[in-house]
């Protein structure tokens, strides 16, 4: 792994000063701590898009390692943007291309002309199509290309003792809602608060999928014995009833991703 932070860091070294599109994850944070080891904290600059379809949390973890890393952070907030006002299939694609234009303005404003992002070299064997406007508005993505993977990049997230070191991966909350419908601004605040109440019973990765008024729970395969035998289907239940959910279910297969990709 020594020959790829090396690598990171003589990529870094080029840049000079770096804005990183900043979400809170541990793949940007590293390459945040990384950027402000390599050029120093005043030559590099967070940035940080706020949207309805955001995990709330998100916001105060970014704020946090921001803090701790002393790193200038500037946040925009976005509504929704009209094309992807009914999910559309696209999504990704249309997602990180309007929310990478707004961060590099932004960027650009702070008089940070290169901007990168935290993908990493194990994202490169996924069907991403988020990347395919990564690279059309020629983002940045030193991790991927110095071959650091999501192991590695853990690992060195635990050197740098970042609160995000073990935190699982996340995506936003359009995920969890059926392709080809209008989304409606309430229903992602359900699924928000619904998710961080699930993880305050313990759960660090949990899925709750919607349709109509119904919301399906979907856990890590090893923790769905837990949830059952634990308890926490009738606490569960109860509190997602109370907060408007007509049906409230576990998906015993678990966690399946992009389980509701479908139009």
């Amino acid at each position: 792994m020594n020959t790829k932070t090396d690598n990171l860091r003589a990529i870094l070294s080029s840049y000079g000063k770096l804005a990183v599109a900043f979400s809170g994850g541990v793949d940007s944070s590293v390459l945040l701590a990384c950027a402000a080891e390599t050029l120093g904290i005043q030559n590099v600059l967070a940035v940080r898009v706020d949207t309805p379809f955001m995990p709330s949390r998100e916001k105060e973890i970014a704020r946090s390692v921001c803090r701790v890393l002393n790193i200038r952070l500037s946040e925009i907030e976005l509504a929704i943007p009209s094309d992807l006002e009914n999910n559309p299939k696209g999504r990704c694609y249309l997602c990180k291309l309007t929310l990478f234009k707004a961060i590099a303005n932004e960027a650009k404003k702070n008089g940070f002309d290169i901007l990168a992002d935290g993908t990493n070299a194990d994202d490169s064997q996924d069907d991403r199509p988020g990347m395919r406007a990564i690279e059309e508005l020629c983002i940045k993505s030193p991790l991927r290309e110095s071959g650091l993977g999501k192991k590695e990049i853990r690992e060195i997230a635990g050197k740098y003792k970042l609160e995000t070191a073990e935190h699982p991966a996340d995506s936003c909350l359009l995920t969890r809602l059926p392709m080809g419908r209008k989304i409606e601004p309430e229903k992602l605040v359900l699924i928000d608060n619904a998710e961080n109440f699930l993880r305050d019973l313990g759960y660090s990765f949990v899925r709750v999928r919607v349709m109509g008024d119904d919301a399906r729970i979907e856990l890590e395969p090893e923790d769905i014995s837990n949830f059952v035998l634990g308890g926490n289907t009738k606490v569960a239940f109860k509190r997602l009833k109370e907060m408007g959910f007509n049906h409230v279910s576990l998906d015993l297969g678990g966690y399946k991703m992009g389980s509701m990709n479908q139009a």
